[in-house]
């Protein structure tokens, strides 16, 4: 039994080695998690993907609300007493229509979230910027929420918890394709 054992075939590699981890990023056809970091995709919240009904109703609601304005603006015979309050009111319907677009589009345009070959960043903010990052390697766990409005549209919420905190460190909300998003988080992960 002894000469079994001296005819094994010895290696130089130490027992405790682990075998080089695979580059499933580069095998997808995404940046190699080797080397320097690369940003890989950066993201903004979706606007008509994620409340498809109220923007479908601000712009309506502007298209009817100019076209009212222009039409009590242009006509020659006044239709109804009040030509200049239906002209003042259907002005006010449109611009408060439009600010309340460009609010919510000033909003989605301040949050992002990059992830890169190493790491994943949330940010919030136009002049102010509040950022949190976790790195790949320290992903604990990746939860993606989706409502059936949500589903049928392909966006939902992705919360990105590490194992170096306790609760949620990175929340997204309407995040277009979600699984997908999470799928590129997981190929840069130790799983």
């Amino acid at each position: 039994m002894d000469e079994q054992q001296d005819n094994a075939p010895k290696t130089d590699a130490p027992e405790d080695s682990k075998p080089e981890r695979v580059d499933r990023a580069a095998a997808a056809g995404l940046p190699s998690e080797h080397g320097p970091e690369v940003r890989v995709i950066k993201l903004r919240p979706a606007m008509f993907r994620a409340r498809p009904f109220s923007f479908i109703g601000l712009v309506l609601l502007m298209t009817a609300a100019g076209v009212l304005a222009l039409y009590a603006a242009i006509r020659d015979a006044p239709i109804w007493p009040a030509d200049g309050f239906w002209l003042i009111v259907c002005l006010l319907v449109f611009v408060g229509a439009a600010i309340t677009m460009f609010v919510w589009y000033l909003l989605k345009l301040s949050a992002s979230l990059e992830i890169t070959t190493k790491r994943t960043t949330e940010s919030h903010g136009l002049f102010s910027k509040a950022t949190s990052e976790v790195l790949h390697d320290n992903i604990r766990n990746i939860a993606v929420t989706q409502s059936f409005i949500d589903r049928v549209f392909n966006v939902g919420k992705l919360e990105i918890s590490s194992s170096g905190q306790s609760g949620v460190e990175i929340t997204m909300k309407d995040v277009k394709n979600p699984h997908g998003v999470r799928e590129t988080i997981d190929k840069y992960r130790e799983l």
